[in-house]
């Protein structure tokens, strides 16, 4: 496994490395800080003092303000916490939800993020908050 840059910032988001018997590297994603947007993806909108699990096979992490972004090993973007919609409409996200495939890459601002992805990734927007599947 190719293992690339990993981001940390102030929303707390932290990897978690595990050996596992065939000698793979998973790497779990939890979070803790405030959470008034979901940003931290339990399923909630409750603050952490302490860690919780979000998702498995983790190999980026960015986060800014009331959004956080994270990259899987199959090259899948995932995204917790106000995701506009439009310039008008956002929409809060308390699980990880996929907006993309084909990324390698993801760090965030203060109010932008950026991405680096193959010429044939695609990326959305989901449009349904009720049903969003976990990244876990």
């Amino acid at each position: 496994m190719n293992l690339r840059h990993l981001t940390y910032s102030s929303a707390f988001l932290i990897l978690t490395m595990f050996f596992m018997t065939s000698s793979a590297l998973a790497l779990n994603l939890a979070a803790m800080g405030n959470n008034y947007n979901g940003q931290l993806g339990d399923g909630t909108t409750i603050n952490r003092v302490t860690p919780v699990k979000v998702a498995t096979n983790v190999t980026q992490v960015a986060a800014s303000g009331n959004i956080s972004f994270f990259i899987k090993s199959d090259n899948t973007l995932w995204s917790m916490g106000v995701i506009p919609n439009s310039s008008i409409v956002e929409t809060e996200y308390k699980k990880p939800v996929q907006i993309g495939i084909d990324f390698y890459g993801v760090t965030a601002g203060l109010s932008h993020t950026l991405f680096l992805q193959s010429p044939t990734a695609s990326y959305f927007v989901p449009v349904n908050n009720e049903d969003n599947d976990n990244g876990g």
